[in-house]
């Protein structure tokens, strides 16, 4: 509790300062198809598309399926952070931590002024660090994720996680 305490002061604080922003949009409550409908470049709105069907395959727990449809999205659009996030899940739903780790970081930096889905990308980036035991990266990526939107769940359980790991 006492650790919690603090991350939640030292948030406080650097919301003060203005250090930290609140996002105004979490990720999850725009539909993945609403963005996808707003795309106006043709190859982006084909790439979305086979986003979603990856991320429906996700869904249903068909991994390599959905493994492939999102490599596709990139194969036509290699700068969409929708496609590098959600392959990092397949990625990290199969142990393959360290390619989920360098995929939610490249998801990071595509999503560029999002900070709701960069805060995400980080807290998932953190998590998957976390899994191979690279702890001080992994602390890094979710003070990211914290830094870039402090209600970010994941972000913040993260970051608790790693004050523990460090008192222990």
């Amino acid at each position: 509790m006492q650790i919690k305490g603090w991350i939640i002061l030292s948030l406080a604080f650097a919301m003060g300062w203005g250090c930290v922003k609140r996002a105004d949009v979490r990720p999850e409550a725009v539909p993945l198809e609403k963005l996808a409908a707003k795309e106006t470049s043709p190859t982006r709105a084909a790439s979305m598309r086979l986003v979603l069907k990856g991320r429906n395959e996700l869904d249903r727990g068909k991994i390599e399926r959905a493994a492939h449809f999102i490599t596709q999205a990139i194969e036509l659009d290699a700068q969409n952070p929708f496609a590098y996030f959600y392959l990092g899940l397949a990625r990290f739903q199969t142990g393959r931590f360290q390619q989920s780790s360098e995929l939610f970081f490249r998801a990071g930096e595509l999503f560029g002024h999002d900070v709701s889905w960069k805060a995400e990308s980080f807290a998932r980036q953190g998590e998957s660090l976390e899994k191979q035991n690279k702890l001080t990266l992994a602390r890094a990526a979710f003070l990211q994720g914290v830094r870039l939107d402090a209600f970010n769940e994941r972000a913040v359980e993260g970051m608790e996680r790693m004050q523990k790991r460090t008192h222990e």
